[in-house]
């Protein structure tokens, strides 16, 4: 089997090898990106490897400090061997617990200038409001803790006078029993999640340099492309490539920094869920981090009131990242499914107002002073092919990965009603259960009659592993058509569990071809 190595942005290198500077081909004028080293290639696998870590799915990782902190109970009753965490003086505990929240705050904070000088286009005020958030962390931060030592003082009791303070009965010389809501606990969940948060901005962070290969390379050729950065002027996307080619080194370490605190802070949290504190103190603990999180990040900076989420910027940055994730579970990385069904499956080729192409295919989403037709067409016409309308919204709906709520929106009603009076939507289960398994049956039609008089075919694999930690191939097929063309067409995308063996492998291949 092989794979298709070229510089577009859906490439293996360009995906995969994060080469920080763009070349030109000494044969042509595109940009392409500069061939990786051996280091590029193992930093790779290792940010990977830290990715795929710190990058756990949210719920899971907070179910699994519930599960810890409910079955710590066990300590209560029995006591576990001594071993080097188990005392309160170790370097881990006294230089980097204890101090946590200063080691939250350092790493955060220079993450979020290191990436914010690219994601804000280095402007000081829009770094600034993202800043308000670990201001907003370190203000809940000092409140939960002073709250836990007055809560202490509260509900403590002496072991001979009651009713008095804590300084009281020590200075008397008795024992005074607290309930002792464990800081070490909140502060180890509650900067652990700030820090993943604070870091989701690194997810991404290469499709940055694929997408300014892609916006420069549509400039050069005097086309516009609809990518993140179409709208940046052409002195901010030459000042977005040069701060990115220096921020993305501090970017990267400092991303493998927070990675480490946030493997330290989960092993000091199992210490001392076995050691140290009742499981109560410690289960309270717990359920206020994760709920002040909650709160902030999943509720307070979601809505329009500052500050920001993690990410936002001058540009899309938060729809490129939804990409990213779109193209790990819809796409293979040679080529993204969306780009697959743009060029080779879904639109026919159009038989006037486009310019010839140098491909088999046209990528619909390229717009030229050739694709504006001088006249527009009545709507009248659409008007009475409602079956038309329909199939073009749910090419529009896989195109650009847009919800099945679409339809049901009240801005996309008004602007379909003043285009097309008389038309009336389909609702969003038509969308799933009828428009989208018409418009696959059509699409596999398609592929096949491109195929039926094809007298061979290469066929090459793509596997990966999406964010979500699930497996995927996809098969494409490669031929020459009658055009002498070099053509692609995908022709399966699937979840694989099954391992990636010669049998399995060659078990789908059959199976794709089959269908």
């Amino acid at each position: 089997m092989t794979n298709r190595r070229n510089g577009r942005s859906g490439s293996i290198e360009s995906n995969f090898i994060p080469g920080l500077s763009m070349r030109s081909e000494t044969k042509g004028t595109l940009l392409v990106h500069e061939p990786s080293s051996v280091a590029n290639i193992f930093l790779t696998l290792f940010l990977y490897g830290c990715r795929k870590y710190l990058f756990l799915p949210t719920h899971r990782r907070m179910f699994v400090y519930l599960a810890l902190l409910v079955s710590s109970v066990v300590g209560d009753f029995v006591r576990f061997p001594r071993i080097y965490f188990a005392y309160s003086d170790t370097f881990l505990n006294q230089y980097l617990v204890k101090l946590g929240w200063f080691w939250t705050l350092l790493c955060t904070s220079s993450f979020l200038v290191a990436s914010g000088k690219v994601l804000c286009l280095d402007s000081r005020p829009t770094i600034a409001k993202h800043a308000v958030r670990l201001a907003v962390a370190t203000f809940f931060w000092y409140f939960w803790t002073s709250a836990f030592n007055r809560l202490e003082e509260y509900f403590g009791q002496c072991s001979m006078i009651r009713h008095t303070t804590r300084t009281a009965c020590r200075s008397a010389g008795h024992v005074w029993k607290p309930f002792d809501i464990s800081g070490h606990i909140f502060i180890l969940i509650y900067s652990t999640l700030v820090m993943i948060s604070e870091a989701r901005p690194f997810v991404g962070w290469e499709k940055i340099q694929d997408v300014l290969l892609k916006e420069e390379n549509a400039r050069m050729e005097g086309r516009t492309v609809a990518t993140t950065f179409s709208s940046l002027a052409t002195k901010d996307l030459e000042k977005l490539k040069t701060v990115y080619k220096q921020m993305t080194p501090f970017v990267q370490v400092l991303f493998i920094i927070i990675t480490l605190f946030v493997s330290i802070w989960e092993l000091m949290l199992i210490t001392t869920m076995m050691y140290f504190h009742s499981m109560p103190e410690k289960l309270l603990a717990g359920i206020v981090a994760m709920f002040t999180w909650f709160v902030t990040y999943k509720l307070w900076y979601t809505s329009s009131f500052l500050p920001p989420l993690p990410g936002e910027g001058f540009f899309k940055y938060q729809a490129l990242q939804k990409s990213e994730r779109a193209r790990h579970h819809s796409s293979n990385s040679s080529n993204t499914m969306t780009e697959h069904i743009e060029e080779h499956n879904i639109d026919e080729p159009s038989t006037s107002g486009m310019p010839a192409s140098n491909t088999s295919t046209q990528i619909l989403t390229s717009v030229t002073p050739t694709n504006i037709r001088p006249v527009q067409t009545s709507i009248n016409s659409y008007v009475q092919k409602p079956k038309k309308i329909d199939s073009q919204i749910a090419k529009l709906i896989i195109k650009h990965c847009h919800p099945f709520s679409l339809v049901e929106e009240k801005e996309f009603k008004n602007l379909i009603q003043m285009l097309a009076p008389g038309y009336v939507l389909p609702s969003r289960k038509s969308v799933s259960n009828s428009l989208l398994p018409q418009l696959y049956e059509s699409t596999v039609d398609n592929i096949k009659n491109k195929l039926k008089n094809v007298t061979a075919v290469c066929l090459t694999t793509d596997a990966w592993t999406s964010i979500n930690n699930e497996s995927y191939v996809a098969v494409t097929a490669h031929y020459i058509d009658d055009d002498t063309k070099m053509s692609s067409i995908l022709i399966g995308c699937q979840h694989f569990t099954a391992k990636h063996t010669a049998v399995e492998m060659s078990s789908l291949l059959k199976e794709q071809v089959n269908k």
